[in-house]
């Protein structure tokens, strides 16, 4: 991503749209709305009188699986909360939030008012002001694997996780499943009250294999506060779980598909599917390199299971057809994985890199500059809490290409991590939205704002602004 920082990204007032209104003289409503393509941390919307925190009742949030920091709250489209209020009270209110193409913003921080009545007055509204937040990377770090392993708990201690990978199958014993059967049989047929107990039996029978879908529908469901709208959804799901018995009913085996090996060569495929879930639930504590090796993996051997173990048991031409047309996209996406593997291998990564003189202030990051006059700089503003900035910190940085280029400029390290109130005023004077951003300044410390990087970016970007910044010097 490359291009000035306004070009590419909303600034954070029209980002995050802050509001509050009374809704009577003890009560007050607190709205954000948030643009298309970004969000807000849910542990970061915070409410503070006299330096205490409020208590705030915030809607539920989304979880968000970050490959760097793992799963993560966060808000999208609109936030709103009610909180009480007493005349003349002044609170401060934070938030926190990023772009999904690869920027994270600053703590935003403003100041509100109640007046005499207990009412916010529009023009006691402040306009944000930026407030980083100091998180140490082992503080962060600990909060992490602590999500992590809470996320994985749940997963392993979930009832159709358990059988799932306990069992091939999900039935009623097989006596009770005989004797059911038995009676089904002596069931008169032609009648309401024998379709009605031939239904109900079939129900016991087929019930343990919809137990999970019907459980995940019914917590989706209960979670929509709209009972009509909630009502459609099983509506919906009952007519999609009958339609194929109305229509074995109907047609018979005129539409309905022939029985032979491959249903059974089916029900295997099935487990490479598994795979591919479980590498996904553990891709936060799996080095980048082995999860996309071993998800490269699943989906060629999956391919070849569907050419030479379920293609030669298919005889419709068009079944043929899609399916070879199936495992060519499966070679392909995972050829695709083991290709960025090896791009990755082949680009050595050195072992001692190059140093940056780290700056947290204006002042020093002015007597930085003056001690290098004349030659090139490259300034790096970087944050602990930055989520975009760890693939540049991991992965760009270490190159070893990306070392050598580094080597004939002046490195500095702009540390947002905590917070200075210097700070405020640097990010304005250089129009710095947020953490990760490349600023570069030629040998008379001007900077080429055609060349600045703001938000992710690759290898091949970085190196292409370094060459063109050395070209341009005497």
């Amino acid at each position: 991503m490359t291009g000035t920082a306004h070009a590419d990204f909303l600034p954070p007032d029209q980002a995050f749209q802050f509001q509050v209104v009374s809704t009577s003289q003890d009560q007050a409503e607190l709205s954000w709305k948030i643009a298309e393509g970004y969000y807000l941390y849910h542990d970061q919307l915070k409410v503070s009188y006299q330096q205490t925190p409020v208590k705030l009742a915030l809607p539920k949030p989304e979880d968000k699986d970050d490959p760097n920091f793992g799963l993560t709250q966060v808000h999208y489209g609109q936030v709103k909360t009610n909180m009480k209020v007493q005349p003349n009270q002044q609170f401060v209110v934070q938030w926190q939030g990023c772009a999904e193409s690869g920027l994270c913003y600053p703590v935003q921080r403003t100041t509100v008012t109640t007046d005499a009545d207990g009412l916010f007055p529009a023009q006691n509204l402040s306009k944000p002001q930026k407030l980083l937040v100091s998180t140490t990377q082992p503080e962060a770090n600990e909060k992490i694997l602590t999500a992590q392993k809470d996320e994985l708990q749940a997963i392993e201690q979930t009832p159709s996780t358990d059988k799932a990978l306990t069992e091939e199958k999900l039935s009623l014993p097989q006596g009770m499943l005989q004797r059911l059967d038995q009676w089904q049989q002596k069931q008169k047929g032609g009648t309401l009250i024998g379709a009605g107990l031939m239904g109900m039996i079939a129900a016991l029978i087929v019930g343990p294999c919809m137990s999970a879908p019907l459980a995940g529908a019914l917590i989706y469901v209960s979670q929509l506060n709209q009972p009509m709208l909630g009502a459609s959804y099983l509506f919906v799901l009952g007519l999609g779980l009958g339609l194929p018995l109305f229509i074995a009913a109907v047609f018979g085996s005129h539409l309905l598909p022939k029985p032979g090996i491959w249903m059974d060569r089916l029900k295997f495929s099935f487990g490479f599917v598994m795979l591919a879930l479980a590498l996904y639930f553990a891709r936060p504590l799996l080095p980048g390199i082995l999860y996309l090796s071993l998800l490269g993996v699943v989906l060629i051997t999956c391919s070849g299971y569907f050419l030479f173990k379920m293609l030669p048991h298919v005889h419709r031409s068009v079944a043929k057809i899609g399916l070879m047309l199936l495992s060519g996209l499966l070679v392909y996406a995972g050829g695709m994985q083991l290709y960025h593997v090896w791009s990755q291998v082949q680009v050595a990564h050195v072992e001692s890199r190059l140093e940056w003189q780290k700056v947290s202030t204006a002042a020093q990051l002015q007597q930085v500059l003056a001690k290098h006059p004349a030659l090139p700089v490259v300034i790096d503003v970087y944050a602990d809490w930055c989520v975009a900035c760890q693939p540049i910190e991991k992965e760009v940085i270490p190159r070893s290409d990306v070392q050598k280029a580094l080597q004939n400029v002046v490195r500095i390290k702009l540390d947002l991590t905590h917070y200075h109130p210097s700070q405020d005023e640097l990010l304005k004077e250089w129009q710095i939205l947020g953490p990760p951003t490349f600023i570069f300044l030629n040998a008379a410390h001007q900077e080429q704002r055609e060349l600045r990087l703001t938000g992710t970016f690759s290898a091949t970007h970085l190196l292409g602004k370094l060459q063109q910044l050395q070209g341009e010097q005497p």
